[in-house]
């Protein structure tokens, strides 16, 4: 928004811009920006939204909405029909296509139908107009046909008896502000803005130069987190226990364990002990990765070596059992609302440390260890703060750094990157990177096993001892890690005796 309105300073400066006959248009991204620029620029003298106007309730109910267009905390001020009104009373055009999936079509009516009734209140219904295509979430012909005869007249421009027939979008080369093609020697891009807003607050920088103390730091973030989740961590009041029979693999007996979460769902944590088990032993809690497929190797290394010597708790903490598109509306619509569906998952981690302590199952805290795989890692980085100081953490294969890596993620189009919105931790990149959470959890011993950067591509020696070179408030004594040189037999190899050892 701020560059849009900084546009409207520069048009104004050119000779050949007439400032009384402003108006803005754009589609999905571009749409979300006109319809919030609209609520606060008033310059603007008509705007009109393309594929971008919906109800939270409507997109987050059918669609995942893309993180691009999320606002954390947006649902405690509004909703889209509220900031269609806040521009009042300029004249408004909304447009969408009924096969949008990212935009439902019955939102937009809603949105569209509440701005109308609210400009009637001051006696300007007829300036809110809605118009929907039999079109997909695309910015067709026919929409731009409406949307220029709208402009003129708004503009007071004559009619055109026939617009020139278009050919659609045009490849987005034709329409660079340089005519070779290239930023202008001194110019930025959005992703240089990105990493220098990071550097700016201190985040990739040595940790010992930001004048703050391990403690504060702890502490803001474990506020952060306890005002994102629905509240301080409790034995619940009801536990059911089922008996699974025998592990079909390794042999040892299994229960579960199930628990109301704090968002309504359930919480369940399968126990796998060893096979003649006999007094108190390692315990592993392990987040079951699934968005993967284990490999035959690692199976093994559970089934043969971990599940032989240690009690395995399989965590499946709130929503595990969504589909990525149904986890994907979860942590928005809890993003949006004030909350934060990582926070609620770490939350879940620290009652299933107080049920398994009451079951006498964990109760030798040097002796349990929390595994985790992926993206699952990042919610132990989080995490680890709250955790009791004598656990061990295990993060396989999980990204620990927002700016390594991050210039070969945004100058790749094509790089897979998930959006897993469940991760979104609202304000935490702004104190932080990754890996300084490594940091935040001293004395809690880490092991780092094939860590990822921004790209999700594994880190060489190098590339890692840079990384882990900026925690300068403590020794590093606690992570203890292993780069991509290593073999995943190797790795796991070293994560079986990481999980069996006292911490």
């Amino acid at each position: 928004m701020f560059d849009n309105v900084r546009c409207l300073d520069y048009l104004l400066t050119r000779p050949d811009v007439d400032g009384d006959r402003l108006g803005m248009t754009g589609i999905s991204g571009g749409g979300s920006l006109t319809l919030y620029t609209a609520a606060v620029e008033p310059r603007l003298k008509a705007a009109s939204p393309t594929c971008a106007v919906t109800t939270f309730r409507a997109d987050l109910a059918d669609t995942t909405m893309c993180v691009c267009e999320l606002a954390h905390d947006i649902l405690t001020v509004g909703d889209h029909g509220l900031f269609l009104t806040l521009a009042y009373p300029k004249p408004l055009l909304v447009v969408n296509g009924t096969r949008d999936p990212i935009f439902p079509v019955a939102g937009a009516r809603s949105a569209s139908a509440q701005a109308n009734r609210l400009y009637a209140a001051g006696g300007r219904a007829e300036a809110v107009e809605f118009a929907e295509f039999d079109a997909p979430h695309d910015w067709t012909d026919a929409m731009l046909d409406r949307q220029i005869a709208w402009f003129r007249r708004q503009f007071g421009l004559p009619v055109l008896a026939s617009l020139p027939p278009g050919d659609g979008p045009r490849d987005e080369g034709r329409f660079g502000c340089f005519a070779d093609g290239d930023l202008s020697a001194g110019s930025s891009t959005l992703s240089d803005v990105n990493r220098s807003r990071m550097r700016t607050a201190g985040v990739g920088t040595a940790t010992a130069t930001r004048g703050r103390t391990l403690d504060a730091d702890r502490e803001r973030l474990a506020a952060t987190i306890q005002g994102r989740s629905s509240g301080e961590p409790s034995l619940p009041p009801r536990i059911e226990r089922r008996d699974l029979g025998p592990d079909p693999r390794s042999g040892g007996p299994r229960e579960r364990l199930s628990w109301p979460s704090g968002l309504g769902g359930s919480v369940t944590a399968v126990v796998t002990r060893p096979p003649g088990e006999h007094g108190a032993g390692p315990v592993v809690i392990h987040l079951e990765d699934r968005d993967r497929r284990e490999p035959q190797l690692e199976r093994l290394y559970w089934d043969d070596r971990v599940k032989g010597r240690a009690v395995v708790v399989t965590l499946a903490y709130t929503g595990a059992a969504l589909d990525a598109n149904r986890e994907g509306q979860v942590g928005s619509a809890l993003t949006a609302s004030g909350r934060s569906l990582l926070a609620e998952r770490a939350r879940d981690l620290r009652v299933a440390l107080l049920v398994l302590q009451d079951r006498g199952i964990a109760a030798d805290q040097r002796r349990v260890s929390l595994v985790a795989h992926g993206f699952d890692g990042a919610l132990l980085l989080a995490s680890a703060p709250l955790l009791p100081p004598e656990v061990g953490l295990v993060l396989d294969r999980t990204p620990i750094s927002y700016l390594a890596g991050a210039e070969t993620d945004f100058a790749t189009p094509r790089l897979p990157a998930p959006p897993y919105h469940w991760t979104i931790l609202p304000g935490l990149g702004n104190d932080h990177d990754l890996v300084e959470l490594l940091e935040l959890a001293h004395p809690r011993r880490v092991l780092l096993a094939h860590p990822l950067d921004a790209a999700q591509q594994a880190l060489g020696p190098d590339e890692l001892a840079a990384l882990l070179g900026r925690l300068t408030r403590t020794d590093r004594s606690h992570i203890e890690s292993l780069a991509r040189e290593r073999t995943r037999a190797e790795v796991f190899r070293r994560i079986t005796g990481f999980v069996t050892e006292p911490h």
